[in-house]
C-alpha cells in the first residue's frame, strides 16, 4: 500500500467525526463539564431543585434530601427536578410533583432509572448524560435527512446549535429527546416508508413529551386519505402510537382520578388572540430579547402559515406540511405563561424548529433553510450567563 493510500486511510476516520452530531456533542459536553465543575461536580444542580417541593414530607422527600442538591433555585425550581423524581422513585413520585400530568412525560425518566440500576446516586448523572446522547442522535438523524434530499447536512446546526438544545440540556429537560425520536422517525418514512419501526419511534417521542402529537396525527392522517396508501399503514401506525399512549392515560386516570394529558402543557391555558402571548410578553423588553423572540417565534409562525397556503396553492402535498402548520399555530396561540423567559420560550421552540427544517428538507428549499442559520447567531446566547446559575 502507497504512502498516499495509508494517508487517505488515516484521515478517514477523522473526517468522518467531522459532522454536526459530533461538533454539537463536543461542544456541549464541554459546557456541561464546566458546569458541573463550578458545582463540585454535583449533577443534581442540572435538575434545577426548588424548596418547595424537595422539602414536602414523605418518602420522596428523604430520598432527595438523602442524595442532596445543589443551591435551590428558588422556591419553584424548575420543570427537570420532576422528572428526576419521576426516575427516583416512579410509583411514588407524585408526593413531590406539582401535577399528576408530570407522569404522562414518563420515558425520559424511566430510561434513566433503568440505566441506574436502581443506584440512586448516579441518577442525575445519567440524566445530563442521556440527553446529550439524544441531542447527538437528533443533530445526526437530520443531517441525514438533509443529506438524503442533496443538500448540506451543516444546515441541521439551526437546530444542534439552538438556544432551546442549550437550556434543555442545562436544565433536564426531555424537549430534545422527544426530537430526537421525530426526527429518527421521520428519516426513516422518508427512506422506508411508515414502518412498524418508524411508528414506534414516535410512539417513544409521545411518550417523551405529549408535543410529539403535532407529528404523529400528520403522518395517521395521511396514511388514512392519502391515495396509494395501504390502510395497514394507518392501523399499525394508530396501534403503536395512538394506542398505548391511550392505554396509559386511561391508566393514569384510574389511578390518579385525573386526565393527564389535559393537565399539562398549553392546553389549560392556550389564549384564542393570536400572538396574545408574544404581544404581552415583548411588551417593556429589551431590544435584544424582542428581536430573538421575533426571530424564534413570530417569523416562523407566521412562516408557517405562508407556506402551507403557498404549498396548497401548488398542491404540493406532506405531512410535515400539516406539521408545519400546527406548530406554527401553537406558537400563534401559545399563552403567555410559555413566554416567562427565555427558558420557557427557547424550549417551546424546538419542536417548530424540527417541522420547519424537516419540511424544508424534503421540498429542499434552501430559503428556509437558510433562515434556520439565524437560530444559531450569538445573540441568542446573550443569556448565557443564566445558564451557569
Amino acid at each position: 500500500m502507497s504512502r498516499s493510500q495509508l494517508s487517505r486511510l488515516a484521515a478517514s476516520p477523522i473526517k468522518s467525526l467531522y459532522r454536526p452530531s459530533v461538533v454539537a456533542l463536543v461542544y456541549y459536553a464541554i459546557f456541561l463539564g464546566w458546569v458541573l465543575s463550578s458545582y463540585q461536580n454535583d449533577a443534581t444542580v442540572f435538575a434545577y431543585i426548588g424548596t418547595m417541593f424537595a422539602d414536602r414530607p414523605g418518602s420522596m422527600g428523604e430520598i432527595v434530601r438523602e442524595i442532596g442538591f445543589g443551591p435551590p433555585f428558588y422556591r419553584f425550581g424548575y420543570d427537570g427536578q420532576f422528572y428526576y423524581y419521576i426516575a427516583l422513585d416512579p410509583f411514588n413520585a407524585w408526593q413531590l410533583l406539582d401535577n399528576i400530568g408530570r407522569y404522562q412525560r414518563i420515558l425520559y425518566p424511566l430510561l434513566v432509572r433503568s440505566l441506574s440500576f436502581g443506584i440512586l446516586p448516579l441518577i442525575p448523572y445519567l440524566m445530563v448524560a442521556v440527553n446529550l446522547a439524544f441531542v447527538a442522535v437528533g443533530a445526526e438523524s437530520l443531517a441525514r435527512l438533509l443529506k438524503l434530499h442533496q443538500l448540506n447536512p451543516w444546515y441541521s446546526i439551526g437546530y444542534a446549535f439552538h438556544i432551546g438544545t442549550l437550556v434543555c440540556l442545562r436544565r433536564d429537560l426531555a424537549e430534545t429527546i422527544m426530537c430526537a425520536f421525530v426526527l429518527a422517525a421521520i428519516y426513516l418514512i422518508e427512506t422506508r416508508g411508515v414502518t412498524p419501526v418508524a411508528s414506534l419511534l414516535l410512539s417513544l417521542g409521545l411518550f417523551t413529551k405529549e408535543v410529539a402529537i403535532l407529528f404523529v396525527a400528520p403522518y395517521l392522517l395521511w396514511c388514512m386519505v392519502a391515495a396509494g396508501h395501504s390502510k395497514t399503514k394507518a392501523v399499525t401506525l394508530a396501534a403503536l402510537t395512538i394506542l398505548p399512549y391511550s392505554l396509559f392515560q386511561i391508566l393514569l386516570l384510574y389511578r390518579f382520578g385525573l386526565v393527564s394529558f389535559l393537565q399539562v402543557g398549553n392546553l389549560q391555558t392556550a389564549t384564542y388572540i393570536p400572538f396574545y402571548g408574544m404581544t404581552k410578553f415583548l411588551t417593556g423588553q429589551p431590544f435584544l430579547e424582542q428581536v430573538s423572540v421575533t426571530i424564534l417565534l413570530a417569523i416562523p409562525a407566521i412562516g408557517a402559515l405562508g407556506v402551507f397556503l403557498y404549498s396548497v396553492i401548488k398542491k404540493r402535498y406532506h405531512p410535515l406540511l400539516l406539521a408545519l402548520l400546527l406548530n406554527g399555530l401553537s406558537l400563534i396561540f401559545m399563552p403567555p405563561e410559555s413566554l416567562a423567559d427565555v427558558f420557557s420560550y427557547a424550549r417551546v421552540s424546538l419542536a417548530p424548529t424540527v417541522a420547519w427544517i424537516a419540511y424544508a428538507a424534503v421540498f429542499r428549499d434552501k430559503r428556509m433553510l437558510a433562515y434556520s442559520i439565524l437560530w444559531t447567531i450569538p445573540f441568542q446566547y446573550m443569556h448565557l450567563g443564566w445558564m451557569t446559575y
